[in-house]
């Protein structure tokens, strides 16, 4: 009882600590946030002022932590998850959370004697579903975006044709388009304000998205800046290219609707098998967890079943 009670609090002092450190560091960024809020709120109304102290605190807060988890390839593509869901600089939080969700069932059945292998294996896939989760909201806001797109050049076009300027443009996507597009906008109408040109400002967001739509539009933007003429007129015409773009790609999606219906049916099928055999007959399963052999056989067959998967997936997968 002693030991387990020491290795209670053990666990909740390192929890505690971990959580301290991460609420700490949310706290502190949060203050900084307000204060340089308070700074351009002289100068610029309350939301433009809001807007410009984030971006402010995103681009020059980066933390020597994060700057080198960014120079790891996995770890970077993390972190793009991360800003593509909308938490951008959030990269040692997340890591933080999975660190915890992995370590905490280990140290609980540690203490209290429980099969350490089992608990391992919670910790890892709950680690593994926060992971998934992140993807499909990252997926989620990226189809989101490229589909606001059009609209959004749509409203550009009419205000710089009723004789506005660009940055009027953009404050108007920014106000009108609900997120995750306006929400980027109002971070491209803030770079504009800190003196870059649209071409130059759109390019953080491409790479967040990882945006056809806007690097295309970027692309434009830089014709424009060079050769001259209209740009309403120029956007005009790109917005015709990503709306045929757009249902091109609606039209593949429904063609390959039976190849992707085919893969979910044969990833879950042997799950289910294998649930109502053992339902059906308790034990009947044993010999592929309890055998050489069958520990072998169950390891090729999970083997080949991703591999059917991944190979099904990309045959299902047409690049627009």
């Amino acid at each position: 009882m002693t030991f387990i009670g020491t290795s209670t609090i053990a666990v909740v002092c390192v929890l505690s600590v971990v959580g301290g450190i991460a609420l700490t560091r949310t706290l502190v960024r949060k203050r900084d946030a307000e204060i340089l809020f308070m700074r351009l709120a002289r100068w610029l109304p309350s939301q433009d002022a809001a807007r410009t102290a984030m971006v402010l605190i995103k681009s020059t807060n980066v933390r020597p932590l994060e700057r080198t988890l960014s120079t790891l390839p996995m770890l970077a593509r993390l972190g793009v998850l991360i800003g593509q869901c909308g938490f951008a600089g959030y990269l040692p939080e997340f890591l933080y959370l999975l660190i915890a969700l992995i370590v905490f069932p280990v140290t609980v059945a540690f203490a209290l004697g429980l099969n350490f292998l089992i608990a391992l294996v919670a910790g890892l896939s709950l680690a593994m579903v926060s992971v998934v989760t992140l993807v499909l909201i990252a997926s989620r806001r990226r189809i989101k975006f490229s589909e606001q797109m059009p609209d959004a050049i749509d409203l550009m076009v009419s205000v710089l044709r009723s004789g506005h300027s660009i940055p009027q443009a953009v404050k108007a996507v920014a106000d009108e388009l609900p997120a995750p597009c306006g929400v980027e906008f109002g971070e491209v109408m803030q770079r504009l304000n800190l003196g870059q040109a649209l071409a130059s400002a759109l390019v953080s967001s491409a790479e967040r998205f990882g945006s056809y739509e806007v690097d295309l539009m970027r692309r434009a933007v830089a014709i424009q800046s060079e050769v001259g003429g209209s740009l309403a007129e120029l956007l005009e015409k790109t917005n015709l290219t990503l709306r045929a773009r757009l249902k091109l790609v609606k039209q593949v999606r429904v063609l390959t609707a039976q190849a992707r219906l085919t893969a979910i049916i044969v990833g879950l099928l042997p799950l289910v098998v294998a649930v109502v055999l053992e339902t059906m007959s308790p034990g009947y399963l044993k010999p592929l967890f309890h055998t050489d052999m069958g520990r072998m056989l169950l390891v090729v067959a999970i083997s080949l079943q991703g591999l059917g998967l991944f190979l099904m997936k990309k045959l299902s997968t047409v690049t627009v």
